[in-house]
C-alpha cells in the first residue's frame, strides 16, 4: 500500500457541522414524528380540533412537505451529516412500510400467503418511492444550503417538489383517496 491511497481512509469531503449526530437526527425525524402523532389521535374520530379532512390537508400535508427542508437543516448543521441523511430517508420509508405490511395478505386454500408481483408492487413500491425522493430532495436542499440563503431558498422549493410528487406518487399506488377540502 502506498501513501497516495491512504488519503481515501481520511474520511469525507463534507464539512461538519456544530451540532451532535443524536441532536440532529432527532430534529430531522420532528416532522415524521409528529406526523405519525397527529395520524394515531386522528385514528377513527371525526374530528380532534379541526374536522378530519382539515387536519388531513393543513396539518399532515404541510408536514410532509416540510420533512425534506428539516433533514436538510439538521444534515447542514450535523457533525456526521451522512448519517442525518440515511435515518432522515430511511426512517420514514420503514414507517410507511410497516403501515402498509399491517394490512392482511391474501391467502390460498392451505392458508398460506399468495405472494405475487401486484403484491409486491403493492407494499415494496411505495416505500421504495418515499425513500429515493426524501434522499434526493434533503441532499437538494442541504447543497443548496450550503451555497448560500438564495440557492438554499431555491433549492428547497425544489425539495419540496420533489417530495409532493412523491406524496401523490405513494397516494396512487396505495390508492388512497385523500377526503374533500370543503
Amino acid at each position: 500500500m502506498t501513501i497516495e491511497s491512504t488519503a481515501v481512509l481520511e474520511g469525507s469531503a463534507e464539512d461538519r457541522g456544530d451540532w451532535p449526530t443524536g441532536r440532529s437526527v432527532l430534529f430531522a425525524l420532528l416532522p415524521l414524528a409528529a406526523f405519525v402523532a397527529v395520524g394515531l389521535a386522528l385514528e377513527g374520530r371525526s374530528e380532534l380540533i379541526l374536522p378530519t379532512r382539515q387536519v388531513i390537508w393543513f396539518v399532515l400535508g404541510p408536514l410532509i412537505l416540510i420533512a425534506p427542508v428539516i433533514g436538510a437543516i439538521a444534515r447542514v448543521n450535523a457533525y456526521e451529516p451522512t448519517t442525518v441523511l440515511v435515518f432522515a430517508t430511511i426512517t420514514p420509508a420503514f414507517a410507511l412500510a410497516g403501515r402498509l405490511l399491517l394490512d392482511p395478505l391474501e391467502r390460498d386454500a392451505n392458508g398460506k400467503a399468495v405472494i405475487d408481483a401486484g403484491v409486491l408492487q403493492a407494499k415494496a413500491l411505495p416505500p421504495a418511492v418515499v425513500a429515493i425522493a426524501l434522499f434526493v430532495a434533503i441532499e437538494l436542499a442541504s447543497a443548496g444550503m450550503r451555497r448560500g440563503v438564495v440557492l438554499g431558498i431555491a433549492a428547497s422549493l425544489m425539495a419540496v417538489a420533489i417530495v409532493g410528487a412523491a406524496a401523490v406518487a405513494v397516494l396512487q399506488l396505495t390508492g388512497t383517496t385523500l377526503p374533500a377540502l370543503a
